[in-house]
This record gives structure tokens, C-alpha cells and sequence, in this order.
């Protein structure tokens, strides 16, 4: 991400995550202007204060937008044959 950014391969930066672990190298993409730096947080939890001091509060990501980007339950080949399935592990929370 880091060398990217030195390289500018990219000029806005959409870090996801709500840890701190990313807050130096967000640090210095800030510090360097190398990028614009936006956070996005999973749905109801609130970002790392050390990475909202950096970079600032940003956004959630709505339920529904993950809800869209599931894995289907089964994919199959042109036969009807299934050629992968789920993980139950991964499969969404029941409500």
C-alpha cells in the first residue's frame, strides 16, 4: 500500500478496517500527500481513535452493501453441476 502510494498508483486511499495497526502508514501517506485517505468501518463500530486522529472519522458500511457482496450459497457449471459451494462458516448470521 505504502510503495503504491509512493509510486502513485493511486491518488484516494479507501482504508477499511477499524484497528490502528494501519495508522503509521496511513501516518505517512497524510504526511507525504501522497494520496487522499478516506475510512470506512464495518457496520455500528466506531474506528481506532489513534487512525480517526490521522485520517478522521469517515464512514460505515451499510448492512445492505454486505449483505450484496455475499458469496452465493452454490456456484455451478453450465451443466448445473456445483462446482463450489459456501463455507457454512461464512454463511450471514440468521436474524
Amino acid at each position: 500500500m505504502l510503495r503504491c502510494a509512493f509510486e502513485r498508483k493511486y491518488d484516494c486511499l479507501y482504508l477499511v478496517s477499524r484497528d490502528s495497526d494501519m495508522a503509521p502508514v496511513a501516518s505517512i501517506i497524510k504526511k507525504q500527500k501522497l494520496a487522499k485517505l478516506r475510512l470506512l468501518t464495518p457496520p455500528e463500530l466506531d474506528p481506532s481513535s489513534e487512525i480517526s486522529k490521522i485520517i478522521g472519522r469517515g464512514g460505515h458500511i451499510k448492512e445492505v452493501h454486505l449483505k450484496k457482496a455475499l458469496l452465493k450459497d452454490v456456484y455451478t457449471d453450465e451443466r448445473g453441476k456445483i462446482v463450489v459451494k459456501r463455507p457454512s462458516e461464512y454463511d450471514p448470521p440468521t436474524e
